[in-house]
């Protein structure tokens, strides 16, 4: 796998003097030809543009290479971490992200993925208590009300949520598996329930004298089967600290632009497809050491590779843009552009042109006449809305 490259290209503006003493109307045309390329070279410098360079997530455990690619603004900071747990045969990769702009006015925080498991019967004569783990979930004694419920169960559990934090809106977008597996389940036995829901919240707070909007994104999953009396759900939340003032607008697209830039590599995509595997084949059951199981699927790869593009493109597809996003009627003023071979970009529309090179990076821009390929040795390609 290629190593993604994060370098931030600055465009060099060279402008060509060339002078022909024996004839003057050659000068004049020159100097002409000149004062245009400046003029050009000018509006390129003196252009407002945006620079979104392509960042990653490593995945430094299993694959040794890159495992989230995402878009950041230049100059906005960024960590990141991936971590397994071999215990988990559910959800055994788990990443969080975090994001701000350089004066801390704009944040993104992509926590881990918090899996919860209802404590019954079977659990409690085997020994296991609650707080401890069951196949990666942490046994609780009850589950939550409602999806909204587990939401903030969750995030006051993280303890990420400012104080002072009111919130003054909330909604709830169901979504509908169209898992095979779950479709399947569900017709076999119909007390098997499936829970997946999208709440969405908005809310603010104060500091220091300063209001600060906060948008809460959270994805709750769950499973309720009652036939076994057994009950799992997850939660993944999403938030975005804004500061009220006259960047407001302009920040929470860009938060917006980073979220929906997210994409997961081929090759992490097939590790962890392949970790999941060894968890729930009986024959792995007494394999519980990622180093073990990273050198089982560098043995395995050439058996995996065929499957990897397909995989790609079923999991990418939940990140692409969708009318039904709830949470984008919180944030408005992100639009879809189109590059040659189709690619979709979500980018901000605060700005009416836009511009991917050859590196991954994206440069937008209001200048009519800005063109990146001026002075470039690189590829400039201008995307389309």
């Amino acid at each position: 796998m290629k190593k993604t490259n994060n370098a931030c290209y600055i465009i060099a503006l060279c402008v060509c003097f060339a002078c022909n003493a024996n004839s003057k109307e050659n000068t004049a045309e020159q100097n002409s030809s000149n004062s245009t390329a400046e003029n050009q070279g000018n509006n390129n410098t003196d252009a407002k543009v945006l620079r979104m360079q392509l960042s990653s997530i490593k995945d430094n455990q299993v694959t040794k290479g890159d495992a989230v690619l995402f878009l950041l603004p230049q100059g906005w900071q960024q960590q990141g971490q991936l971590d397994w747990d071999a215990q988990n045969t559910q959800f055994p990769a788990s990443g969080e992200m975090h994001v701000n702009n350089p004066e801390n006015t704009a944040q993104l925080h992509i926590f881990k993925t918090s899996f919860y498991t209802l404590s019954n019967q079977s659990m409690q004569y085997a020994g296991i208590r609650l707080g401890t783990k069951y196949m990666g979930g942490t046994v609780v004694a009850n589950m939550p009300a409602n999806t909204t419920d587990a939401t903030m169960r969750t995030l006051n559990e993280m303890n990420v949520l400012p104080e002072g934090f009111k919130i003054i809106d909330t909604k709830v977008n169901q979504i509908e598996s169209t898992n095979p597996i779950d479709i399947q389940a569900r017709q076999q036995n119909p007390q098997v329930q499936f829970i997946s829901d999208n709440v969405i919240s908005k809310g603010t707070f104060s500091k220091n004298g300063e209001n600060y909007t906060v948008l809460i994104n959270a994805y709750v999953n769950g499973t309720v089967n009652r036939s076994i009396n057994f009950s799992n759900w997850q939660v993944l939340p999403i938030l975005f600290f804004i500061k009220q003032d006259a960047n407001e607008k302009e920040n929470t697209e860009l938060c917006q632009a980073v979220l929906k830039s997210i994409r997961y590599t081929p090759a992490f995509l097939s590790a962890q497809q392949q970790v999941i595997k060894f968890l729930t084949d009986q024959y792995y059951q007494g394999v519980r050491n990622i180093a073990a199981m990273s050198q089982q699927i560098s043995r395995n790869n050439d058996a995996m590779i065929a499957s990897i593009d397909k995989n790609y493109e079923q999991a990418n597809a939940s990140y692409k843009s969708n009318s039904d996003d709830g949470f984008s009627q919180y944030i408005r003023g992100v639009e879809n552009y189109k590059d040659e071979s189709g690619g979709i970009y979500e980018l901000p529309s605060s700005y009416n042109t836009a511009w991917k090179g050859n590196n991954g990076e994206i440069i937008l821009t209001n200048e009519t006449n800005y063109n990146p390929n001026i002075g470039s040795t690189q590829n400039w390609e201008q995307l389309n809305k």
